[in-house]
């Protein structure tokens, strides 16, 4: 009987594998980027191939191969067609403003400060033109705490 080959046996199971692909899963859940989602998959791809692979050696390379691949094939992917469409919807706080139109409360002089009513809100607004109160303006840039709008 030969000595117990415990590297072989425990870096070969599919477990392992299998077990640190969910680890890293819920790493990446906790953290942003995507470095661990790549092990995540890498791992997965491992676990899978340790069923038919049991050289532990084979399956490192098989690991680190997929990393790499799993990496830098998929990274552009889900920056362009996953966060960047998430960006592009979501706008918040000021930013959300621009494009809105509202109500103008208090009469806008050509470069004083006036107020508008968007969605409830009031804010301080300033044009290149008269606005006169109850017409309706549009949100076209941001200063500050202020709006630039013009006159729909």
């Amino acid at each position: 009987m030969g000595e117990f080959d415990w590297k072989n046996y425990m870096f070969s199971s599919a477990y392992f594998w299998l077990s640190l692909s969910l680890i890293c899963l819920i790493v990446e859940i906790l953290t942003p980027g995507f470095l661990f989602a790549a092990f995540s998959l890498a791992a997965l791809i491992t676990g899978l191939s340790a069923f038919w692979l049991k050289n532990y050696y084979i399956l490192f390379m098989v690991f680190a191969l997929s990393s790499l691949l799993v990496y830098f094939g998929l990274k552009p992917w889900y920056f362009n067609f996953i966060l960047k469409p998430l960006e592009k919807q979501t706008k918040f706080g000021m930013q959300a403003l621009i494009g809105k139109t509202g109500l103008i409360t208090k009469s806008i002089k050509q470069g004083e400060k006036g107020y508008i009513k968007i969605d409830g809100d009031e804010w301080q607004a300033y044009s290149k033109i008269e606005i006169e109160i109850g017409q309706k303006a549009q949100v076209i840039d941001l200063e500050g705490n202020s709006v630039w709008v013009n006159e729909i």
